[in-house]
């Protein structure tokens, strides 16, 4: 609560289950933060809601099965080696910000489709890697108008 200069936050390793919408209070200041090697499996809608300066968010080798609600100041989104097997239309707010985004090792299969990234209007780097996806339908990746790279590798595509 009376953390208010605090830039950077490293709860990794810990034994985290799930994120409610007071754990983290109000962090203004907050620029990065890495929750990795935990268990969460739910993060609360707006439970980042207060983070209003967070930059870099790392979330890897948790058990999340579902992209949830992000802050809209994102530059870097890491959900890397987590249990995603979607990303339904809509799913981000329109985001200005938002410049890399990693999904790899988790089990999107062949449901990317038209809208799936829709309001990531800056991204430049995506990573799909290691997933279980066999095809890109033209309409998965057509809202990525800003996209530099773009990683596939390890998945099933033929």
């Amino acid at each position: 609560q009376n953390l208010f200069s605090l830039r950077s936050l490293n709860l990794s390793y810990n034994s985290l289950e799930k994120i409610g919408p007071s754990t983290f209070g109000t962090l203004h200041t907050l620029l990065e933060m890495d929750l990795s090697h935990n268990g969460l499996k739910d993060i609360t809608r707006g439970a980042l809601a207060k983070t209003t300066g967070l930059r870099f968010l790392t979330m890897t080798h948790n058990k999340l099965e579902k992209i949830f609600q992000i802050p809209i100041s994102l530059n870097h989104l890491n959900l890397a080696h987590n249990e995603i097997s979607e990303i339904p239309e809509k799913t981000w707010p329109t985001m200005n910000s938002l410049l890399t985004l990693d999904l790899s090792f988790n089990k999107i299969r062949n449901n990317l489709q038209r809208g799936s990234f829709a309001g990531l209007l800056t991204m430049q780097r995506l990573n799909l890697e290691n997933n279980e996806i066999s095809e890109i339908p033209r309409d998965g990746i057509s809202d990525l108008g800003t996209i530099q790279y773009l990683q596939l590798k390890n998945n099933n595509i033929t």
